[in-house]
């Protein structure tokens, strides 16, 4: 049986990230720029493109700050953000060829690392390479 220590951090309590950031009534470009991303890598955090485990801890401390919750309500909100990756059917893959062409699949966001995120993202150089290196900030 879990404890409460041990049980799952996403309770039905704590806000999606698309949640968290209306309840702070900031749009999703706001939010963006308040935390130096670009939109289209924010809007992956909310979609639960973003792999969870892909984001440092020194990463979550800096979005935890910016929406002013803990690092772990924001990594719950994060899980909770991905529940619909989670959800989905399985993907197929054989010798490293995956079919994400099933109907279920089509509509959904193929996962991906927060670093892979930042670099196809538009944003600065410099802001990029601020989520990269621990201590940097802008």
């Amino acid at each position: 049986m879990a404890t409460e220590e041990t049980a799952p951090c996403v309770r039905a309590d704590v806000p999606s990230l698309l949640e968290l950031r209306k309840s702070r009534g900031l749009t999703l470009v706001q939010a963006a720029a308040g935390l130096r991303l670009g939109p289209d890598v924010w809007k992956k955090f909310e979609t639960g493109t973003i792999l969870p485990d892909s984001v440092q801890d020194f990463q979550i401390a800096r979005l935890a700050a910016f929406f002013e919750v803990s690092p772990l309500t924001f990594v719950a909100a994060l899980g909770k953000s991905g529940d619909q990756l989670a959800l989905a059917p399985p993907v197929m893959c054989y010798r490293g060829k995956c079919n994400w062409s099933t109907p279920a699949r089509q509509s959904l966001p193929v996962p991906q690392l927060f670093e892979t995120a930042l670099a196809r993202g538009q944003m600065s150089e410099k802001a990029k390479r601020s989520w990269l290196l621990e201590g940097t900030r802008l």
